[in-house]
């Protein structure tokens, strides 16, 4: 299972408008690591 997490990219040279974002990846490899809760800030869903 795959985690994915919205995340907003820093202010910079490549962000001038800052509203630039990408998807943040994290593999779950057991149920110990899965353990997480919804988190709507970063519209965290599994895929």
């Amino acid at each position: 299972v795959v985690e994915l997490n919205v995340m907003v990219e820093e202010p910079g040279k490549e962000n001038i408008h800052n509203n630039a974002f990408y998807a943040e990846e994290k593999l779950l490899r057991s149920e110990l690591q899965a353990m997480s809760d919804c988190n709507p800030l970063t519209a965290r869903h599994w895929i």
